[in-house]
Order: C-alpha cells, then sequence, then structure tokens
C-alpha cells in the first residue's frame, strides 16, 4: 500500500482479493464439495486484511471530509463578514448615522413602538 510521504496515511488502497471473479460462485453451485481448505486460507487472510483496510481508508476520507466541512463553514462566515463590509449602512457618512441616533435618543419611549416585538 502506497503511503503519503508527510503524514504516512495510505494514500491509494489496492486490494488483495479480487471478488469479480465467479469462481467462489461456482464452487458454491457445485455438486462436488470443495476438497482444497488450504487454498481458501491465505484468500481469506487476504480478504480480511482487505476489510481492514477498506475501513481504515473510510476512516481516513471521513477524516479529510470533515476538515474539509469545517474549512468551508469558515470560508463561508468570512464571505459573509466581506459582504457585510458592502452593505448600503456602511455607505452612509458618520455624521448622518450620528444624527439618526441622537434623533432617536430624543423621542419618546411611546413613539418607538414600532421597535418592540409583541
Amino acid at each position: 500500500m502506497t503511503r503519503c510521504s508527510t503524514c504516512g496515511s495510505p494514500t491509494t488502497f489496492h486490494p488483495r482479493v479480487s471478488i469479480e471473479s465467479d469462481e467462489i460462485l461456482q464452487q458454491l453451485r457445485s455438486s462436488i464439495g470443495f476438497q482444497d481448505r488450504d487454498v481458501m486460507k491465505p484468500f481469506l487472510s487476504d480478504a480480511e486484511k482487505d476489510l481492514a483496510d477498506y475501513d481504515t481508508e473510510i476512516i481516513r476520507l471521513e477524516t479529510t471530509i470533515s476538515a474539509l466541512k469545517h474549512k468551508r463553514t469558515h470560508l463561508e462566515r468570512y464571505l459573509a463578514n466581506c459582504r457585510s463590509l458592502l452593505s448600503p449602512i456602511r455607505r452612509l457618512p458618520l455624521e448622518i448615522l450620528t444624527l439618526v441616533f441622537l434623533y432617536l435618543c430624543r423621542e419618546p419611549i411611546k413613539s418607538l413602538a414600532f421597535l418592540t416585538l409583541t
């Protein structure tokens, strides 16, 4: 199995056992009993190693996907912050914003009824 030169994790998975072969199905359908158990022992061992390698590869890929999703979420937040810099309120001069807030602060509370959440 090829390993990453940086982290040592497997980069590609090469199965030892080919499951495309019809040989096993032919043996299962045969009326003659299977006599050569010694031939199957290495095959079973290789198949079990392949299962473990598949599990390892799945975990590695899930970890990679999780890291990419995390980076994507951070990029989405960054993008939203960048877009907020272009919002129309940011184009108003500070003097006008100050006047608006001063005006609202002088108004009686009852006239600001539109701000209540009912």
